[in-house]
């Protein structure tokens, strides 16, 4: 990810209230995941690995 892009996706979580931002001085900035966050990581986790499992099971892997 490119410099000019980490900053525009970063806006983009901290307007769905998946991240927060806070100033750390005049320069810096600090971010943290919320509680919406990781309640997205871990839905999103879920929803893999189900697809992942359903999709191993309608192609199984060819066998010799």
């Amino acid at each position: 990810m490119t410099h000019g892009r980490l900053y525009p996706n970063l806006d983009v979580l901290i307007q769905t209230g998946y991240v927060k931002r806070s100033q750390i001085d005049r320069l810096a900035n600090y971010y943290e995941i919320t509680d919406n966050g990781r309640e997205a990581r871990k839905d999103r986790r879920k929803w893999k690995a189900h697809y992942l499992h359903e999709t191993a099971l309608a192609y199984p892997p060819a066998t010799g």
